[in-house]
């Protein structure tokens, strides 16, 4: 009785297995049906002298034009890049250095759309079948990120990081945090959520807060929605194991390589044309002309009804200001509020209400401002004590944190050389201060207000490494900072709505993308966002029926949430 009765289970158990697989073998073969027809469709479109305009040149803009190529089939003579500053920029004088304009790094499982596109584009290498994406990810497994030093303390001690520090209270705040609805959350601060002044204390806040780069002030709900995007990071915080870095620097490596795709497709770069305004018309959020400033000259561009408008977050370079070992990054009086003048908040001024509120993100630069600098030496003695010190050879350290730094100071030691023009002789490190309103623990006054010199005797104090200032400083050829009023932006404490929607008329030709975009369970800043909100914009603005990776639910993987509760309390 008891076989026949095991038997019919067997057999029942196996109906339904064989079920599940037709099943799935029955979905993927439409799919790939799905896939061929939306394809052939695309072949047979005819876009006539329709015209795609994108506003700015940063990765957003370079992403849409690919996708506009790529998966649209648009022509890509019919697509204009409009940009106050060129893109290609010799960022290196001998005698001054180099500028790092972006210190980026990635990684796979979180940048779904990103990841995509650096594996679909050619690299400029003589191999013509790699792809950016490959040899990233080769060079990243060729030089894995192991951190041995991520946070130093006062002393110039480094800080056991392994144990996140957390107290019971901490613990139960960032569980109910998860479990709260961002309508719960509007308007709040990082700071009012953890009220005691512990947490801000703790090797988590220190690691996490400069790994995604938020502060005490930044929103609530971004935090959040940062927690459970990146879940499956917490158990490695402390050793950025999940890293993955470029060859070279982001502007020389796939930054270039999106660029020189483009140009050798034939879109319109139009550079040193700002875009003062743009004409909505009357009934609606529909583009309908651009005024154009070249050097003196203001001139109006009339758009076709069918053609296509994406505005982007801007030109971040034409915001920021540059310093040097004798200069500080001073803002000059008209780049005080440059973000006044930004694409979204001229698209915005037009339609109040209906296109976000771009005021509570870029209304206050001196809170969301970091300063980024590049020390450039000839010789390398730095280097080398970095290498002794955090016990990682240049490229596998990832950042080095000095964690009681009123300037929230951290350090990174790319691999050498980090720019392609770099000399045998030359020696890159890279940082960025997430505090630089603060006094400085030796130099008594605002980073903001410091020329490279005291921003180096700064850190020199901060890891009491004096004995090899003055060799150091007869090595050094500069160190050039770039302030960035808007770095931290993004994470501003705002409501549901401040953000602008990609697609704010579903039947218009006029699309946003970028930081400030509302995408559901994505992140604010980063390059994914980037990436993903330009190719919504493009899939919504031409209606393509294809996939757009969806953010991966990590949150809902119980070996992921182990893992992370495991880490929560070690």
């Amino acid at each position: 009785m008891k076989k026949r009765y095991w038997k019919k289970v067997l057999v029942a158990g196996g109906a339904v297995a064989a079920a599940a697989v037709a099943k799935k073998t029955y979905e993927k073969k439409a799919r790939r049906q799905h896939q061929k027809e939306v394809e052939e469709s695309l072949r047979k479109r005819n876009y006539g002298e329709r015209q795609a305009y994108i506003l700015g040149n940063e990765l957003t803009a370079l992403s849409a034009a690919v996708y506009l190529i790529r998966d649209a089939r648009f022509p890509a003579d019919h697509i204009h890049i409009f940009s106050k500053e060129p893109y290609v920029k010799n960022d290196f004088v001998p005698e001054t250095g180099f500028v790092c304009q972006k210190i980026c790094f990635c990684e796979e499982q979180t940048f779904e759309n990103c990841w995509e596109l650096l594996n679909s584009l050619p690299s400029g290498k003589k191999r013509p079948k790699t792809s950016v994406g490959e040899e990233i990810r080769k060079f990243s497994e060729s030089h894995p990120i192991h951190a041995k030093a991520r946070l130093v303390d006062e002393t110039g001690k480094i800080v056991d990081a392994e144990s996140l520090g957390l107290n019971q209270e901490e613990r139960v705040r960032i569980a109910k945090l998860l479990m709260s609805g961002e309508e719960e959350l509007e308007g709040q601060t990082i700071e009012q959520w953890f009220a005691s002044s512990h947490f801000f204390t703790t090797n988590f806040w220190h690691l996490w807060s400069s790994t995604f780069g938020i502060r005490e002030k930044s929103g609530i709900m971004d935090f959040r929605r940062l927690l459970q995007r990146k879940v499956l990071n917490f158990g490695d915080l402390d050793t950025m194991d999940w890293m993955r870095q470029p060859p070279y620097a982001p502007q020389e490596d796939f930054y270039l390589n999106l660029w020189s795709y483009l140009v050798k497709k034939g879109v319109i770069f139009e550079v040193q044309k700002g875009v003062e305004s743009i004409d909505l018309t009357e009934d609606g959020v529909r583009a309908c002309g651009l005024w154009i400033r070249e050097k003196e000259n203001v001139s109006h561009l009339k758009l076709a009804e069918d053609d296509l408008l994406i505005v982007t977050d801007g030109d971040g370079r034409h915001w920021c200001e540059m310093g040097d070992w004798n200069r500080p990054a001073v803002l000059p009086p008209e780049k005080k509020h440059p973000a006044q003048k930004s694409f979204w908040a001229l698209a915005a001024q037009k339609r109040p209400g209906l296109l976000g509120s771009p005021n509570v993100f870029l209304g206050n630069p001196d809170h969301t401002e970091e300063i980024q600098f590049t020390l450039t030496s000839r010789g390398n003695t730095i280097l080398r004590r970095m290498e002794k010190f955090t016990g990682n050879q240049a490229g596998t350290g990832g950042f080095v944190t000095l964690k009681d730094s009123p300037w929230k100071i951290t350090l990174i030691v790319p691999v050498q050389p980090y720019f392609m023009c770099q000399q045998p002789e030359e020696t890159v490190i890279l940082g960025f201060g997430q505090a630089p309103e603060c006094l400085g623990k030796k130099v008594k006054k605002p980073m903001r207000e410091c020329a490279g010199k005291e921003i180096f005797e700064e850190i020199l104090a901060c890891l009491h490494w004096e004995d090899i200032k003055d060799r150091a400083e007869r090595e050094i050829i500069n160190l050039t900072m770039v302030r960035w009023p808007y770095a931290r932006a993004p994470y501003e404490p705002h409501s549901i709505g401040d953000r602008v929607s990609v697609m704010p008329d579903p039947d218009g030709n006029l699309a946003f993308a970028g930081w400030f975009c509302e995408m559901p369970e994505e992140i604010a800043g980063g390059e994914e966002c980037k990436v993903r909100s330009a190719r919504m914009a493009v899939y919504s603005l031409l209606k393509i029926d294809k996939e757009i990776l969806p953010v991966t639910p990590y949150r809902k993987d119980a070996k992921i949430l182990a893992k992370a509760l495991y880490a929560v309390y070690r």
